[in-house]
């Protein structure tokens, strides 16, 4: 857990690259990297009874974007991260791979 004033930093930074991003690859790396931040900060979201956390309907309330979007934005972060030549593609053709399981959780 970092401090409160770090967090709150870092997370407006982030929101504001998001706001600004230039780039499809950008906006999911950003996404991707608030989205664990509050994750780090506030826990995994869980499911069930008594449910705590930070989850991807969170993420998405806070940047006011559709939770589909910002799934999305997830997981095309996620694939960048282990394959950074992506971000040279098309993002709908990412998207292809990743639900096509041509790129998946495993991969590196």
């Amino acid at each position: 857990m970092i401090p409160e004033s770090e967090f709150t930093r870092n997370s407006q930074d982030l929101q504001a690259k998001i706001k600004e991003y230039t780039t499809w690859h950008e906006r999911a790396l950003y996404t991707l990297e608030l989205h664990e931040l509050y994750q780090a900060q506030k826990g995994i979201a869980s499911k069930g009874p008594g449910k705590w956390g930070w989850g991807v309907r969170d993420t998405a309330a806070l940047l006011e974007a559709s939770k589909t979007n910002v799934y999305c934005d997830i997981q095309l972060g996620r694939a960048l991260r282990r394959n950074p030549i992506l971000a040279t593609k098309r993002r709908r053709y990412v998207l292809g791979l990743i639900k096509t399981g041509k790129i998946g959780e495993g991969d590196s």
